[in-house]
């Protein structure tokens, strides 16, 4: 769901605004387990072809990797990376930056796979 931004640049949506506000007010801080925080790969720069995928490979039934999506999302991961190499980073370091940038209150570990991976860690 798109959100718009504040001028802290931090992300809203309505969903942001029915979840986290109940929460800042029980004082509850930490709170966004964010996984999958690369784009199941697709932010590191290294996918380059529907074919980069094994045959068995999950992420073959995700809408963003079919082959008539992927490529439109290949674009955009290209422009992000352009703003990453002015600042000298990788398309994943600045994914990464980002997230950490919206607060505290989101912690991105690469890795998880599911909400239960942030609950077990």
């Amino acid at each position: 769901m798109p959100g718009a931004w504040d001028h802290n640049g931090r992300v809203s949506s309505p969903i942001a605004d029915i979840t986290v506000a109940p929460l800042d007010q029980l004082n509850i801080h930490e709170r966004a387990c964010s996984y999958s925080p690369l784009g199941r790969g697709l932010l590191t720069g290294k996918l380059r072809s529907p074919d980069d995928f094994a045959q068995d490979d999950f992420r073959r039934s995700i809408p963003r990797f079919s082959p008539e999506n992927f490529y439109k999302n290949l674009d955009i991961v290209d422009k992000f990376g352009a703003v990453a190499k002015q600042h000298n980073a990788t398309t994943g370091q600045l994914a990464l930056a980002w997230l950490l940038a919206q607060g505290p209150d989101v912690i991105p570990i690469p890795g998880w796979v599911n909400i239960l991976g942030c609950i077990l860690s």
